[in-house]
């Protein structure tokens, strides 16, 4: 039994982060057929499937009837996602039973739009969250943040998104964190085990 088996149902980005190699690969997504025989076979095998290798899996046209396919088998999702395409059906998705953990990969947006207000996109990430909190109290959400001391900007960036996680959460948050000794905070947990995540 594997903890977790990737599965990448698109290697298809909409956005171009300095984080993440080039994809050399020519760009596919998967269809249904293919998902069904794929989650078949992992079925069993692993705890929980992640819809993501490169590609942003919101991305992908059929995302939602993808996790309603993993329901219908029995197998858990974890999902990574830039949360650029968050919307009222990719949000319905993902607050599906079959997802156990969400990943929000926030340096995303500081890379792509640099000079870009993050306010708007900060909020609709807090926004899942909260209804989330109350929808899928049972559903680990994880704020990623891997570009720690990067730039001034970064800095900048980051700042602004941890002082709204702790208004938030009513929390606060360690800014002298060595990332590589200690990667996350835990800034919320409820009685019905909702996590919030920062790392």
């Amino acid at each position: 039994m594997f903890k977790k088996i990737y599965l990448e149902i698109s290697n298809i980005c909409n956005l171009q982060c300095t984080f993440c190699p080039a994809v050399e690969r020519d760009k596919a997504i998967m269809g249904e057929s293919s998902l069904r025989d794929y989650l078949q076979q992992i079925k069993g095998h692993a705890e929980r499937v992640c819809f993501h290798v490169m590609g942003e899996p919101l991305g992908h046209k059929e995302f939602p009837r993808f996790v309603s396919i993993a329901q219908e088998m029995g197998v858990h999702l974890e999902i990574t996602s830039n949360a650029t395409l968050l919307n009222l059906e990719t949000e319905a998705a993902l607050l599906n039973p079959a997802v156990v953990q969400v990943n929000f990969s926030v340096q995303s947006f500081f890379d792509n739009f640099p000079k870009s207000d993050p306010n708007t996109y900060i909020q609709k990430i807090i926004q899942f969250a909260l209804k989330a909190q109350a929808e899928r109290p049972d559903l680990y959400v994880n704020f990623r943040l891997w570009n720690v001391d990067s730039t001034e900007l970064n800095d900048e960036r980051n700042e602004q998104f941890l002082k709204t996680l702790e208004k938030t959460f009513n929390t606060t948050i360690n800014r002298t964190v060595d990332p590589g000794f200690k990667k996350s905070k835990k800034l919320c947990w409820f009685c019905r085990r909702q996590w919030y995540n920062a790392c």
